[in-house]
């Protein structure tokens, strides 16, 4: 029993020990999450931003008025009102309080089923992987939506999206062009990611599977030396009769005594 015991707890000891140890090495970014698009794309105001992504859906629209992200729309060289204007190009800058850390666990988690809503548009993973950014990891992925406009008609759309810790939580950096213009953009699009502020450090932890792994066989030890620790010694076998004690008892034999 007294084995089986102190092998449990050494393995419930190291696990802990593991985590804890993830979890001590998270460093604070210190400063809020800041990106800085590239040339040619303008900030909008929250409500025309609104305005624009939510079209005719009055409820998108109140939505997004009451967010917290924020735009930037690359504007066609389209004469008029920004509410009449065209733009193909956006990027969209939110933060959360959900607590996570980058990894294949939250890949997984985010974009293990093949699709994502982007609002009510439903987007197709077509890459995603973890990436270093800052001073740590963060979970990119490449996206595909079909959007509808009345001057372009039905259009792929292609979507960068990077998920990366911050001091409030989660961050997600999303880039939006025309699918047959990737190349033209993707590169621009990285580096604006790489070069975000205010992303903090927060290592993914050991994998559960890696940390079991290690907890098993500390603990298989433990028991192992517990056991042999409170085994009873066995009590040791006799000395063997050496030979040349029998010789010399004949020796000391009178002549003609019998043996």
């Amino acid at each position: 029993m007294a084995p089986r015991l102190a092998g449990l707890l050494t393995f419930l000891a190291v696990v802990a020990a593991l985590n804890l140890w993830g979890g001590r090495r998270d460093r604070p970014a210190g400063a809020p999450l800041e990106i800085t698009p590239p040339v040619d794309f303008n900030e909008a105001q929250r409500d025309i931003a609104a305005a624009i992504v939510g079209g005719d859906d009055d409820k998108a629209v109140e939505a997004l008025k009451a967010g917290t992200s924020r735009v930037w729309f690359h504007w066609s060289a389209d004469d008029g009102d920004e509410h009449e204007a065209s733009y193909t190009e956006v990027v969209e800058l939110s933060e959360s309080d959900y607590p996570f850390r980058p990894g294949d666990e939250l890949k997984e988690t985010l974009f293990g089923k093949g699709v994502v809503e982007i609002g009510d548009v439903p987007a197709k993973v077509v890459e995603a992987r973890v990436v270093r950014l800052g001073p740590g990891d963060a979970v990119f992925a490449r996206l595909e939506a079909t959007v509808k406009s009345e001057r372009w008609g039905e259009q792929p759309i292609r979507v960068f999206r990077w998920v990366v810790p911050t001091d409030k939580g989660m961050g997600m950096i999303d880039a939006y062009c025309l699918a047959a213009e990737e190349n033209k953009y993707a590169a621009a699009f990285t580096r604006m990611a790489e070069g975000a502020r205010g992303v903090a450090f927060r290592p993914a932890r050991l994998h559960w599977a890696l940390a079991g792994a290690a907890g098993a066989v500390a603990g298989a030890l433990v028991a192992f030396a517990v056991w042999r620790v409170g085994r009873s010694p066995a009590p040791p076998p006799p000395p063997p009769r050496r030979r040349e004690e029998d010789e010399d008892e004949g020796d000391d034999r009178a002549p003609g005594e019998r043996a």
